[in-house]
């Protein structure tokens, strides 16, 4: 877990969601998502947050819709290069299940 998503009070983290390309708009992102906020829930955490690559603009758009919120940034440089995160969250798990 990012300590700071915690030190700002989301308490859950997704820490990795991914689809393959060719199965994207079947509803399967969105199902797994919900399958994961349930998950927290069901943990006690009424607010969680997940990170995502600043150039994967498809996920922000995805997250954006179900009421994610920028909240932080990060810069990490690996072997490969500089990558650069965004913080998304919610303060609110069931208005950000997907219906």
């Amino acid at each position: 877990m990012h300590t700071r998503s915690a030190a700002q009070g989301f308490g859950g983290e997704i820490s990795a969601l991914y689809l393959l390309q060719e199965v994207h708009g079947q509803g399967l992102g969105a199902a797994l998502f919900r399958k994961a906020l349930c998950h927290l829930q069901h943990l006690g955490h009424s607010a969680f947050s997940l990170w995502v690559l600043e150039g994967n603009v498809s996920a922000l758009k995805f997250y954006e819709r179900f009421g994610g919120e920028p909240f932080d940034r990060e810069c990490k440089v690996r072997s490969g290069g500089k990558l650069v995160e965004v913080a998304i969250g919610w303060r609110n798990i069931p208005a950000a299940l997907p219906s």
